[in-house]
């Protein structure tokens, strides 16, 4: 499930349909949490972007502002049926950022799994056809990254 932050278009771009954003390309944050029939899914916030990595929206309510997103901050303002109750920093994360044509996606190496790279790819839109030509995947196992949740 994606959360696309409230935004405030400040040029006219179309409204997307729910499939279009859904294949959008974006940047942002992503977490892999437990629902309540105990399944594992991600869960991310998306923030639409050019290939460049420059935003298409600017935040102004809701989760996070623009340039400003980061776990602790988005998670501590989620709803609590996705939060459950816990620290930002319980579930495995990570982050997709875009520069220059470029996806490089942040994360625990417990989340370097061929599934779910492929969900987060989809869920972030990085596809040719969005102007994406390279997908780098950077474990990273520092404190940033740990997570509480016993393995």
């Amino acid at each position: 499930m994606c959360l696309k932050p409230k935004v405030n278009y400040e040029e006219p771009f179309a409204e997307f349909e729910e499939q279009e954003q859904r294949d959008a390309l974006g940047k942002g944050l992503f977490w892999l949490v437990k629902n309540d029939s105990e399944k594992f899914e991600l869960f991310c916030i998306k923030m639409l972007c050019y290939r460049d990595g420059e935003t298409l929206e600017r935040i102004e309510t809701g989760v996070c502002e623009s340039e400003k997103l980061n776990h602790e901050r988005a998670w501590s303002k989620l709803d609590k049926a996705v939060t459950q109750g816990k620290p930002y920093n319980y579930y495995p994360r990570g982050r997709v950022e875009i520069k220059k044509g470029k996806a490089t996606i942040f994360l625990n190496p417990a989340l370097n799994e061929e599934p779910i790279i492929e969900k987060i790819c989809r869920s972030f839109g990085l596809t040719r056809e969005n102007g994406i030509v390279d997908i780098r995947i950077k474990n990273d196992n520092s404190w940033h990254y740990r997570f509480l949740m016993e393995k």
